[in-house]
């Protein structure tokens, strides 16, 4: 990587600091997926989904102190989608894929400068072959003009939107953000049609989904919004006697997800507060609020595990060590597919990627 920086002096600090971490994190979770498997009759060694467990797992752990948490974060992101480049070569996607990739890497020529550094660090028979496919796919993400950042393209769709919309009322932001959901979906080609969508002229619910393990403070992010309503998993657990029963917990579940029902129908702006760690919790809520036509946010809390077990001992209501532990072993990071926009926060703070 280190060459790789010095022949492209164009990069800035920031992000040299960024490549240069990514390498050295890209495969963080291989020693934990590598297993042999046989494949058409011979045994090969492969690491299933160790970009997505490895961004999963080093999202709990302490951010190294040279880098902001915008930069720790797109590293996360680059980690986990570090094959993707010539994967889209090899499956010729189209231009969405490209928009996708975007929205999730924050930068796709970063992710080049990784993809290339980690093929050139090889030994292998098909090396150029490898080399040759991260290549087409800049070529490619030019064409589209998806080079920079991801902020900046969204701002350009807001903007445009902005200077169509005729009505006080019209969000330009939850427009554009749903337009460019609808442009990789393939309802759309251009952002300006996202104006004769009926999102774009009618009211709709808005459903704020608050991920995280505990003690990352989620809940103490619902005080700065005291005018919302709040749907609290543990607010709700309370009312039983035996917590820890399955029976209970089920009955939390039905009792919240009612509740989120009753806020759809009217149309209102709702918190979800749980942990929602895993993709299987967050999915429920989110399908059912897009089944109402609702804007979708996620609010994902960025916090190290040595900072959550600090936090956890002053909290009213704690919890034993090993949840922690646990919720960090098993946290799955959020793509920003599962939502219309996905917020990401330190210390209640926009992380600004």
């Amino acid at each position: 990587m280190k060459k790789l920086i010095l022949k492209n002096p164009q990069l800035s600090e920031s992000e040299q600091k960024i490549l240069l971490w990514s390498a050295a994190l890209h495969d963080y979770a291989k020693p934990i997926t590598t297993h042999e498997r046989e494949i058409n009759g011979e045994i090969r060694v492969v690491a299933p989904k160790h970009e997505q467990i490895g961004a999963s797992l080093l999202f709990s752990c302490k951010k190294p102190h040279e880098l902001t948490y915008e930069e720790w974060l797109v590293i996360i992101k680059l980690v986990g989608f570090h094959q993707q480049a010539k994967l889209l070569v090899i499956r010729n996607e189209d231009y969405r894929s490209y928009i996708r990739l975007f929205r999730e890497v924050k930068s796709l020529d970063l992710l080049y400068y990784l993809a290339m550094a980690d093929i050139l660090g090889r030994e292998c028979e098909d090396k150029q072959e490898q080399l040759d496919y991260v290549e087409f796919f800049k070529l490619n993400y030019l064409d589209y003009n998806l080079g920079g950042y991801f902020k900046d393209y969204e701002l350009k769709q807001k903007e445009k939107v902005a200077k169509l919309i005729y009505k006080p009322s019209q969000n330009p932001e939850h427009i554009s953000i749903r337009g460019i959901s609808n442009i990789i979906d393939g309802n759309i080609y251009m952002i300006e049609e996202s104006l004769s969508k009926p999102y774009a002229h009618m009211g709709y619910p808005i459903v704020d989904v608050l991920v995280g393990v505990a003690s990352s403070g989620k809940s103490t992010y619902t005080k700065t919004v005291p005018e919302c309503p709040v749907i609290s998993m543990d607010n709700i657990r309370a009312r039983f006697k035996n917590i820890d029963s399955q029976d209970v917990n089920n009955e939390v579940l039905r009792i919240a997800l009612e509740e989120l029902k009753d806020h759809l129908r009217s149309g209102n702006h709702v918190i979800w507060d749980a942990t929602n760690y895993r993709y299987d919790f967050r999915s429920k809520v989110a399908e059912l609020a897009f089944k109402y036509k609702a804007y979708v946010r996620f609010f994902v809390f960025i916090k190290d595990k040595a900072q959550l077990h600090i936090d956890n001992k002053s909290r009213k209501k704690r919890v034993i060590p090993e949840v922690i532990e646990n919720q960090c072993s098993k946290f799955e990071l959020p793509i920003e597919d599962e939502a219309h926009k996905v917020n990401w926060l330190h210390n209640g703070v926009l992380i600004d990627v």
